[in-house]
């Protein structure tokens, strides 16, 4: 039986760890392949959603500054210690350490392929992991294919790492099952008691809910009256929390935290706005749309290309100022919110999950 080994950081709750356990039900279903997972950290909201099949695995048992700088000084021999050369096909998943790590196993580079979730010129969070820019540049020349989740990811990584990358980089969007979301979306019901905004995403400086949290107060001192809802965990929790406070919006804007299934939430809100400063082809965004609520966003990476596919959705300045911009149209114009919804309740038809997850494995040079 062949062998395929998949890598990541870990399974937090975030779009790539939800697509990574998506890829592995599909590899399951479509092909013979014996599926291993090796976590660079054993941790994570998503591990009881590692399946039984899967032989798991982790290097550490979790995240702490040693580990990080173990990782940048000393992951050849960890990578030669850990990885061993019995796989037909390896997989870093997410840019950093699983990435660093594969790169240096004993393994063909002809079979190592990468993934790229996020726009690295934007927000080059991963530069910690390596001794200096060429270091993670030949880190990237090891493997034979790197896939991005969109061109803005697709733009930004050439300009960060340079042209040479062309020939190995290619777009493949991410996965959207229409059908699974709305059909969790009725698991059970919620009911706001006003117009409800909802926002998804990790409690993190990318997702922008420090600027969120700010425009929702100043709304409020125009006499606007909704409420906020975030899902979502993070480290910025406790600020997050004081800034809540700070503006006297305790009975506006909830921290809901992780939520396994957060569709019937998602699903009875009025309006979906993400926030970030930056994003690679935001899951939560198409997951609304799926939903056909209305949508907004600040401008930032893969937005326009979901906006673009689906024929949906806003864009605003990427700042307080725009978030506060698009929220406020949505509350003053009846008839623009009715159209975004219109629009998204048809641009849901456009996903097609199964042709991206066999793009996937075209990709990878699986066979069925």
């Amino acid at each position: 039986m062949k062998k395929i080994l998949m890598m990541i950081n870990n399974m937090n709750g975030g779009g790539a760890e939800k697509l990574l356990l998506q890829f592995i039900h599909f590899l399951h279903q479509y092909t013979n392949y014996e599926i291993h997972l090796l976590l660079t950290y054993n941790t994570g909201i998503y591990l009881k959603n590692i399946p039984d099949y899967v032989y798991k695995q982790a290097v550490f048992p979790e995240k702490t500054p040693v580990n990080e700088q173990k990782i940048k000084n000393e992951a050849y021999s960890i990578s030669r210690n850990i990885i061993f050369n019995i796989y037909d096909c390896a997989i870093a998943f997410l840019e950093g350490s699983a990435t660093k790590l594969l790169a240096y196993a004993d393994i063909p580079d002809n079979i190592k392929y990468a993934w790229v979730h996020i726009d690295l010129d934007k927000r080059h969070y991963t530069a910690t992991l390596y001794k200096n820019i060429q270091e993670e540049i030949e880190c990237y020349h090891r493997f034979n294919k790197i896939a991005v989740v969109s061109k803005g990811v697709y733009d930004a990584f050439l300009k960060v790492f340079g042209f040479a990358f062309i020939s190995k980089l290619q777009i493949l969007y991410n996965p959207i099952n229409v059908n699974d979301i709305r059909k969790k979306a009725k698991a059970y019901n919620i009911l706001y008691s006003k117009f409800t905004i909802c926002s998804i995403g990790r409690l993190m400086s990318q997702k922008g809910f420090d600027r969120l949290i700010p425009a929702v107060a100043q709304l409020k001192s125009m006499e606007y009256d909704f409420n906020l809802i975030i899902l979502g965990n993070g480290v910025r929790k406790d600020e997050l929390s004081a800034l809540i406070k700070k503006h006297k919006l305790e009975s506006n804007v909830f921290l809901y935290g992780f939520i396994e299934n957060p569709y019937p939430y998602l699903a009875a809100s009025d309006l979906y706005i993400c926030s970030s400063r930056t994003e690679g082809y935001c899951l939560a965004i198409c997951e609304a749309i799926a939903l056909g609520k209305p949508v907004i966003s600040t401008q930032c990476t893969g937005v326009s290309e979901i906006f673009e596919l689906c024929n949906c959705g806003d864009i605003f300045p990427n700042n307080t100022e725009g978030i506060i911009m698009g929220i406020k149209k949505c509350l003053d114009d009846h008839a623009y919110l009715c159209s975004l919804k219109t629009a998204s309740e048809l641009g849901r038809f456009k996903f097609n999950y199964e042709k991206n997850f066999f793009a996937m494995l075209q990709f990878l040079n699986i066979e069925i």
